[in-house]
């Protein structure tokens, strides 16, 4: 094996284990700066290797000033990323946590609104009565309420990472869903979540004859 294809084997065997690195260590940034060293660390032999290659000085600078530019380019993207790390990440999780809130709005809020108006038209005696009827099969045991993720489960996922608990009170005729993120953050973050998280997003729920109103917990 020559020198040069050594040289390239070798760039390449660091360069993966700089991947592995990071993904053993679960950390994307130790990976993209061991990959930035290793490359610039390839280019900048590179031309020292192939100066000999080149039919003047001239163009060999002409290249080596293109190389050196492209390698500045990255060091000054990573550095950028890295200092809007912390940025990009809760804007991820304020896109998430806005997601979150639609589904639980969308389809808890409109269940029982819907029960509602089967509780008004249909002249149940209760509301409770109502909703039991309508949607009496997401009542699981121990407080466990199954969502439309829960029943109708897509192929290949196993969870929606959100958590929904109900309450019902008989005596003021009325049901409280609860629902708990896993991933999407509160306003407090020492706040105990109804799932055991600390400091996620929570809201609540209520069905009453008074109409359906919710609170954000957290």
């Amino acid at each position: 094996m020559n020198k040069n294809l050594m040289f390239m084997v070798t760039s390449a065997a660091i360069a993966t284990l700089g991947y592995l690195i990071s993904v053993y260590f679960e950390n994307i940034w130790l990976g993209y700066f061991i990959l930035l060293a290793v490359s610039t660390v390839f280019i900048a032999t590179l031309m020292g290797r192939s100066k000999a290659y080149f039919e003047s000085i001239v163009s060999y600078r002409v290249v080596t000033g293109l190389a050196f530019l492209l390698i500045l380019a990255h060091v000054i993207a990573f550095a950028l990323d890295y200092n809007r790390r912390d940025f990009q990440k809760e804007l991820v999780l304020e896109i998430r946590h806005r997601i979150d809130e639609g589904v639980a709005k969308s389809e808890i809020q409109g269940s029982l609104l819907y029960a509602l108006s089967r509780y008004k038209v249909d002249e149940y005696s209760t509301v409770m009565e109502a909703y039991k009827s309508e949607y009496g099969e997401r009542l699981a045991e121990n407080g466990v309420y199954l969502s439309d993720f829960d029943i109708e489960k897509p192929e290949g996922f196993d969870d929606d990472e959100m958590d929904y608990y109900y309450e019902i009170d008989e005596a003021n005729d009325e049901i409280t869903i609860t629902v708990a993120t896993i991933v999407s953050n509160g306003e407090d973050p020492e706040f105990q979540n109804k799932n055991g998280q600390t400091g996620k997003y929570e809201i609540a729920f209520t069905l009453n004859k008074q109409g359906v109103n919710y609170e954000v917990l957290n």
